[in-house]
This record gives C-alpha cells, sequence and structure tokens, in this order.
C-alpha cells in the first residue's frame, strides 16, 4: 500500500486519441470486437467509450443495431 503522505509524480502518459471508427466497431461488434481490433488495456478502452459518448449511449446504439433499428450517431441519440 502506498504512504499517502509521500508525494507522487502524477502520471504523464497520454491517452491515445479515439480511433475514428471506434464507435462503428462498438456498435457492430461490441466490447470483444474492440478488443480483438485493437487489443488496448480495459481502462484505454474505458476512457475511449466516455470520450466517444459514454457507455450507456455507446450501448444504446448496439442495441438498436441488433435489432435493426436506424441511429446515426451518439448525437442523434442524445437528441431523442
Amino acid at each position: 500500500m502506498r504512504d499517502p503522505s509521500r508525494w507522487h509524480r502524477p502520471s504523464s502518459r497520454r491517452v491515445p486519441p479515439v480511433p475514428p471508427e471506434f464507435v462503428q466497431q462498438f456498435t457492430e461488434g461490441g466490447w470483444r470486437r474492440i478488443e480483438r481490433i485493437y487489443g488496448g488495456r480495459n481502462d484505454l478502452v474505458r476512457k475511449w467509450i466516455e470520450m466517444a459518448g459514454g457507455e450507456r449511449a455507446l450501448k444504446a446504439l448496439r442495441r438498436a443495431h441488433l435489432r435493426g433499428t436506424s441511429v446515426a450517431s451518439v448525437t442523434e441519440l442524445e437528441d431523442a
């Protein structure tokens, strides 16, 4: 366990930008496809999900895709 009284340098790692086709890949194949294509760590994928509109929005897009309902984007979902 870390000693809370000691100062620790903040992480200097930058989060890579969300890949342009990330939302489409998540919508069509879910978490498994994202793992297979990008292979990123879980924390990175979770950050990308948040950066791409949030887990609820992406899951709603996926549900709409599985039902065959047409929803073009996360912003269209937010407007509804």
